[in-house]
């Protein structure tokens, strides 16, 4: 991993590093035009933080529950990772 996407520890820490996925970008359409869509998971410490939702504008649906199975059958163009340090 890069030093500059590390996050800084002391001395003699062993800590590992688990990325967790957070959302990702999907897009539909032509190389011309098309329409982009995200899928992510909720925010943290809520009850929805590990429950995938769809989201888009509002004439395309607005936001929606999404399983994983949907996330992983799409062509992914962006995927946004947070890093978790394991002690």
């Amino acid at each position: 991993m890069s030093s500059w996407a590390r996050p800084r520890l002391g001395q003699g820490n062993k800590a590992q590093y688990q990325y967790s996925l957070r959302a990702v970008i999907v897009h539909s359409g032509g190389i011309h035009s098309g329409h982009y869509i995200t899928y992510r998971k909720g925010p943290f410490g809520s009850k929805s933080a590990n429950k995938w939702f769809y989201t888009s504008d509002p004439l395309r649906g607005g936001q929606q529950d999404a399983g994983i199975h949907a996330v992983l059958r799409k062509d992914v163009r962006h995927r946004f990772y947070i890093i978790v340090i394991i002690y």
